[in-house]
């Protein structure tokens, strides 16, 4: 699914996705990120790393497609429309409530939030809204104790892959 139209990736041109996780070779981020071919970036586990690591992007991209672990999540997944830093709140431009859709058609649970958490997710999130004007969405997945592969095919499935 194209997260900034809501429509099949596959049926349009052909977007300039770039898929974010977190480094770690057991970091289910990491490991859904790799799976996905084109553009990756492994962002340092630290707020001063994932901020050198997001400056440094000099590519523009019609999406930015960010993958964070909470370890809450079981069997499903939360799709963050906003990002809040110093009392700033910064949202996605992206359609998030058709994403939404989209997994729960393939068979994903899924929920939106619109409560930032406190936590590197965030930071990473609001940073990258800043560096892309709006055209990023951040997605929590289940940690490696609960990521299966069917959960992994479905997500890929549901973003065109």
């Amino acid at each position: 699914m194209n997260p900034s139209t809501g429509r099949s990736l596959s049926v349009h041109k052909p977007m300039k996705i770039l898929y974010v996780g977190f480094k770690g070779a057991k970091n289910t981020s990491y490991q859904l990120v790799s799976s996905f071919p084109g553009d990756h970036l492994y962002l340092t586990n630290s707020f001063s790393g994932l901020a050198r690591d997001i400056d440094a992007l000099e590519k523009d991209y019609d999406a930015v497609i960010m993958f964070g672990v909470d370890t809450s999540l079981s069997t499903s997944l939360r799709v963050e429309r906003c990002a809040q830093l110093h009392g700033e709140t910064l949202n996605t431009k992206l359609f998030a409530d058709q994403l939404v859709r989209g997994f729960r058609e393939n068979g994903i649970p899924c929920d939106i939030s619109d409560a930032p958490t406190h936590y590197l997710c965030n930071a990473a999130y609001f940073r990258m809204l800043q560096k892309t004007n709006g055209k990023a969405i951040f997605i929590h997945i289940p940690g490696a104790r609960c990521m299966t592969r069917e959960l992994m095919a479905g997500i890929l499935k549901t973003l065109g892959e």
